[in-house]
């Protein structure tokens, strides 16, 4: 096996290494040397670069702040929830179901589609619809009632 094939290596590799290392002569490095060497890398890049050790939170935190950023002068509920941001926070799956509660409890926005999206009800009842602080609260109550702690 070459150093070369470890396919896994990002394209900063070189930056951080010689590029002789990686050419693709570099033969004689048996499969543990590999191992350690991807394991070293991997390392590195994770420890250089935080924004691989985001815990949930924080990524929800920075999503939600980008949206809000660029989706401010939006009139258009639709283009808020088609936004790349918002689709992506749906994309993280019912674990930020808890963080959108506390996002709606405190400064009630247009989670509401997100949330049907994520837990598949929708406790709105047809007269509130439209009405956001009515909506945050329909929503807000059903899941305490569910159990939700946020």
């Amino acid at each position: 096996m070459r150093l070369a094939e470890i396919s896994t290596w990002p394209t900063l590799t070189p930056k951080i290494y010689p590029p002789s290392l990686f050419d693709s002569e570099s033969e004689g490095f048996g499969d543990e040397a590999i191992a350690l060497a991807k394991r070293f890398v991997d390392a590195t890049i994770h420890y250089r670069f935080p924004v691989t050790r985001q815990t949930t939170f924080d990524k929800f935190q920075s999503l939600v702040s980008g949206w809000k950023e660029e989706t401010r002068y939006m009139s258009s509920t639709t283009s808020m929830i088609l936004h790349r941001a918002y689709q992506e926070i749906i994309g993280m799956g019912p674990n930020v179901i808890p963080f959108i509660l506390r996002e709606l409890e405190t400064n009630p926005d247009h989670w509401f589609p997100a949330l049907k999206a994520l837990t598949g009800v929708d406790p709105v009842p047809s007269s509130e619809r439209g009405k956001v602080r009515a909506m945050a609260k329909a929503w807000l109550d059903w899941a305490r009632d569910q159990g939700y702690n946020w």
